[in-house]
């Protein structure tokens, strides 16, 4: 259970870099 949960906080960051990324991207472009 500890494991799924270490797994689930590890996508959940790669995800919110990933939308932190997007955000980055269309601000630099405006």
């Amino acid at each position: 259970m500890d494991n799924q949960k270490k797994e689930n906080e590890h996508v959940y960051r790669l995800f919110n870099d990933e939308k932190l990324n997007e955000a980055v991207s269309l601000a630099l472009s405006e």
